[in-house]
Order: structure tokens, then sequence, then C-alpha cells
């Protein structure tokens, strides 16, 4: 579905935008397989594998959903996901990392020295370094690299 289409998720009772491009949900639509990427916030970094465990929670192999649904249906006001209190909408096993596996990568915007990458991602320096084996951290990264922010349970 193109960026700006509508939906909303009968399960959560919320509306959702498709704001950009989802690789992977692209091609999972040219097989027939309908796959939607929703963001759960929060708008900062966030320590730790809540977030990981909660998007794993909430992550469905099947869900109803309604493409560009009317603007009355029930909607929940409660965060899918509270950065602050690092509570989940649904309850959220806790999630373990398994080995050196990256979960989630980012390009950056602004060159950073590695010290600064750490601090952004919460992540100590064995850790990155483990996560980003290839990175080197002699200089500054260049702005436009792609880094792995966390573990597949986020850290």
């Amino acid at each position: 579905t193109p960026a700006g289409t509508r939906l909303y998720s009968f399960a959560l009772k919320k509306y959702f935008i498709m704001e950009d491009e989802c690789q992977e949900c692209a091609s999972d639509w040219k097989k027939g397989k309908y796959h939607f990427d929703l963001w759960i916030g929060p708008d900062f970094s966030t320590p730790g594998p809540g977030l990981i465990a909660c998007e794993n929670a909430l992550t469905q192999e099947r869900a109803i959903v309604e493409i560009d649904p009317p603007s009355n249906r029930v909607v929940n006001l409660t965060a899918l996901f509270n950065g602050t209190t690092l509570a989940c909408i649904v309850p959220a096993p806790p999630c373990h990392d398994q080995g050196n596996t990256c979960g989630n990568t980012c390009e950056i915007p602004n060159a950073a020295t590695c010290a600064e990458l750490m601090k952004l991602f919460s992540l100590n320096a064995t850790r990155f370094t483990q996560l980003n084996p290839k990175l080197s951290c002699s200089g500054k990264v260049p702005a436009g690299t792609t880094v792995c922010m966390g573990g597949t349970c986020g850290d």
C-alpha cells in the first residue's frame, strides 16, 4: 500500500497510517502476503529489551485489518509502548538475546564517534563491538553509515 494509506487494526482498536516504504512488506505483498510494520514508539532511545519484547508480543501472524476505514471506529487511547514506564499495551514476556545477531539497524544521519553511538543506543563498548564487528572506531563514523543499534532483544 502506498504511503498515506490509513489502516485500522481491530485487535488493537487503533488507526495507523502508512508513512514510509517497507521493503520486506512490499516483497511480501507481491507474494500475496499482506505485511504491515507498525511503529510503536517512543520518540527517544529506550534502553534494554522492553521495546523489542513489546514488538514481539504485538507481532501477529494473522490479523484483521481494514484498509481506508471509516473515521468512526472505536479507538483504544493507551500507548502501544510507553518509553518512560516501559509498559506494553499487551502482556510482553521478557526477550532474551540470541548471540550477536543484530536486531535493529539504522542509517546514522550525522557523523559520530563510536562512543557517541554507544551512548545513544545505551550499549556498552563490548556489546557495541559485538554487534558492529566491521565498523571502524578509529575516527568518526561517517553520516549515512548503517549501524546495529541492538541485538534481537534490543540490547
